[in-house]
C-alpha cells in the first residue's frame, strides 16, 4: 500500500509539472522539435517540484540557474523576455513549493513520535494536492491574460516589469535565506 501512495505522489508531481509547462508555453512558445517538447516536459519536473527549506541557498540558487538554462533552450523568444519568465515564475514557484514543504514537516513533526509508514506516505501524498490546485488555478484562470499580456507588452514593459519581479526574487532569495523561523517567512512567501 506504501507503495501506491509513492507511485501516486510521483503522478501528482507529473501533474504539477504539466501545468507549471502549460503556463510557462502561454508565455513563451516551446521549441517545434518533438524531442525538444518532451525534454522540455521532463525536467519541468525538476523545477516544479523543487525542494526549498529555510538557509538553502544552494537548492535555491542552483535550481534558479538550472531555470535559466531551461527557459533559454527549450522555449523560443527573447532572451529579455525569458529571463522575464524566470523572474516572474521562479519566485512563484519557490514559496508554492517551500510553503508546501515546510508546512507539510511541521504536520509531519506533529504526528505521533511512532506514526505507521503507510500514515505518513498517505500524508507525505495528500499535502501535494493543494499545490496541484494551485498550478491548475493559475493555469486556467491565466489562461487567457497571459497570452495577451505577452502579445501586448513590449520591450521596455518587460524590462519594467523585470524591475519589480527582481525586486521580488531578491526579497524572496533574502527571506529564505537569512530568516531562521518559518513562521516569519510564511507571510513573505504569499
Amino acid at each position: 500500500m506504501i507503495a501506491f501512495f509513492d507511485i501516486l505522489y510521483y503522478v501528482i508531481s507529473g501533474v504539477n509539472a504539466y501545468f507549471v509547462y502549460k503556463i510557462i508555453s502561454t508565455f513563451l512558445p516551446v521549441r517545434s522539435h518533438i524531442v525538444m517538447r518532451l525534454m522540455a516536459l521532463l525536467l519541468c519536473y525538476w523545477i516544479a517540484n523543487i525542494v526549498i527549506y529555510l538557509n538553502d541557498i544552494e537548492n535555491y540558487t542552483l535550481m534558479f540557474s538550472f531555470f535559466i538554462f531551461y527557459i533559454t533552450v527549450f522555449y523560443k523568444g527573447s532572451f529579455t523576455v525569458k529571463l522575464s519568465v524566470v523572474f516572474i515564475f521562479y519566485p512563484l514557484i519557490a514559496a508554492v513549493n517551500f510553503l508546501n514543504k515546510d508546512i507539510g514537516y511541521q504536520i509531519f513533526l506533529m504526528l505521533p513520535e511512532r506514526v505507521d509508514e503507510l500514515y505518513s506516505s498517505i500524508t507525505h501524498t495528500a499535502l501535494l494536492l493543494p499545490v496541484t490546485l494551485i498550478w491548475f488555478i493559475v493555469w486556467q484562470f491565466g489562461l487567457k491574460r497571459f497570452i495577451s499580456i505577452s502579445e501586448l507588452l513590449d520591450m521596455k514593459m518587460w524590462l519594467m516589469l523585470d524591475t519589480v519581479y527582481v525586486v521580488l526574487l531578491v526579497g524572496l532569495f533574502v527571506s529564505l535565506n537569512f530568516l531562521t523561523d518559518p513562521f516569519h517567512a510564511y507571510p513573505l512567501a504569499f
